[in-house]
């Protein structure tokens, strides 16, 4: 029995040693493979370290196929490609995140226009020059909405998030210069019922 088992053992150890003599050409493909879903998922906006270390342990990878440490370059191209998938998977949670704060940014935005057409149109006839200028700067704003909604579809979060302060800051400005003409006006009219 035991000269039997021999032959097959040898075969078995034979074969498990010839396969870790074999460059891991899939293994690092498919690492690759992963770093660039990663890539384009932005990753390396979201996941920038966990991108990076499977980069890193690819290249890792690389070096040891040309010094022919076949086994260790497996082990850490399989590694690379773990870091790249979870780095996938972070960046994909983030761009869920993303696009939910950037509908709810544009849906604040967007219940604020009519309130600020309205006390537009509402000014009285002493400031009817100004009428004009803030429906302007409201196209203004919904021209810079439109973009912002752009970014949202291309998947450009931090440009998205570099336009809010602008739109915000442009719908202060607006909000304020109406509630300073409504106040104006109001003085006047309570001024002119004192008389």
């Amino acid at each position: 029995m035991r000269k039997r088992l021999a032959p097959w053992l040898l075969l078995c150890c034979w074969t498990l040693a010839a396969a870790c003599q074999v460059p891991p050409e899939d293994e690092l493909e498919e690492a690759q493979k992963q770093i660039e879903i990663a890539r384009k998922r932005e990753a390396n906006f979201y996941a920038p370290e966990l991108l990076r270390d499977a980069e890193e342990l690819l290249s890792e990878a690389s070096l040891k196929v040309s010094e022919k440490s076949y086994s260790e370059a497996r082990n850490l191209a399989n590694e690379a490609r773990a870091k790249a998938e979870q780095a996938t998977e972070v960046a994909s949670e983030n761009e869920a995140s993303q696009r939910q704060r950037g509908a709810s940014f544009q849906s604040d935005v967007e219940r604020q226009l009519p309130d600020l057409r309205k006390a537009i149109e509402t000014l009285g006839s002493e400031h009817a020059s100004e009428r004009p200028r803030l429906a302007q700067e409201v196209l203004e704003i919904e021209g810079l909405l439109q973009i912002y909604k752009d970014k949202i579809v291309a998947r450009r979060f931090n440009e998205m998030q570099n336009m809010e302060g602008p739109i915000q800051q442009k719908l202060q400005q607006v909000s304020a210069n109406l509630d300073s003409l409504l106040h104006a006006g109001n003085t006047k009219k309570n001024e002119e019922k004192k008389r």
